[in-house]
């Protein structure tokens, strides 16, 4: 049996190491792009920190960047009244297909309800105290304005953002109690951490779309396939679907429906050069195709529905009759 003092050192020495090993893993579980700091640092510095990750494809709705990655560009700025393209990065300006976040926290001098107009083009979101404020990509003109009330010291501020194409703008300005209309926010008002390390890295960021429950599916991009298939991109030129279903044709032609209230089904010949041809339209968000019998069967809400091309010619590629197989 171990001695009292003996046993009281191997505990705290287990205990010592237990300790480490948790702040290691914590440290490592915590990505990059998620740094948390609802406590202020004790030291601050004018201004809020910028990331900011370099994207590839489209965006027409808010992307989620997969933790971890380091951001193409880094920095503090000393103003929000105006960030707009190109964003500075080590491998060359970001100019379109990026998103980031602007954090930190705002001094509040004077207690009372404070008024926010942000501007965000295509995207962004304001956060005060991680209550959400509005998100720009769902309003008009992508201007918010709303207010809160704060009380005097610092509140933490997240403004996320991003940009598909074209111009890109994130601004804003805030109306203190008593105060006519909006102006900037003074610099001195706007902190964020002292002695922070800039680490950036070049390159195409992975990324997903954020989830959304007006979309079917969770935005993940399909990186791989079991062996038994082998997988082509399809481009065809300016034809960029909702994908709804798809379904082959035995002459080999490619039936493609669009996941939409007006749904309609395209028939594509030669998948990466000849344009679509429409078969059917006026379909009710169609989730599947099936070749039945000389037709194509389409699932759309509320109805099973068969597509039939009357004409003489012996071509399918019209649908000028819609037969209601089931319905309910």
């Amino acid at each position: 049996m171990r001695e009292p003092s003996a046993l009281m050192a191997a505990c705290t020495s287990a205990l010592t190491s237990t300790a480490s090993l948790l702040l290691l893993t914590t440290l490592a579980l915590t990505p990059n792009n998620a740094r948390a700091q609802s406590t202020p640092p004790t030291n601050t510095i004018p201004g809020l920190t910028l990331w900011a990750w370099r994207l590839e494809g489209d965006l027409p709705r808010w992307p989620r960047v997969d933790d971890g990655q380091t951001p193409n560009a880094y920095r503090v700025v000393e103003s929000v009244a105006a960030i707009r393209d190109p964003i500075a990065a080590d491998d060359g300006p970001l100019v379109d297909h990026f998103a980031g976040e602007l954090r930190g926290w705002i001094r509040i001098d004077r207690p009372g309800r404070h008024m926010f107009r942000l501007v965000g083009d295509d995207g962004a979101r304001l956060l005060i105290d991680g209550r959400e404020l509005y998100d720009t990509e769902r309003l008009a003109g992508f201007v918010g304005e709303d207010g809160l009330e704060l009380t005097a010291g610092l509140h933490e501020i997240r403004i996320p953002f991003y940009e598909d194409a074209g111009k890109f703008l994130v601004s804003l300005q805030w109306s203190a109690p008593g105060a006519v209309g909006y102006t900037n926010i003074p610099t001195d008002n706007l902190r964020t951490e002292a002695g922070q390390t800039f680490a950036t890295s070049p390159g195409i960021k992975r990324w997903r779309f954020a989830s959304d429950a007006r979309r079917p599916g969770d935005g993940t991009p399909l990186v791989s396939a079991h062996p038994a298939y082998r997988l082509e991109k399809v481009r065809t030129p300016d034809f960029k679907p909702q994908v709804g279903a798809l379904c082959f044709l035995p002459d080999g032609r490619l039936a493609l429906a669009e996941w939409q209230h007006d749904g309609k089904v395209w028939l594509l010949s030669n998948l990466n050069a000849a344009q679509p041809t429409l078969l059917a339209e006026g379909l009710s968000e169609p989730l599947g195709l099936a070749w039945v019998n000389g037709a194509l069967v389409v699932t759309q809400r509320g109805e099973i529905t068969r597509l039939v091309d009357t004409s003489a010619d012996g071509i399918y590629d019209h649908a000028d009759r819609y037969e209601c197989l089931a319905s309910g």
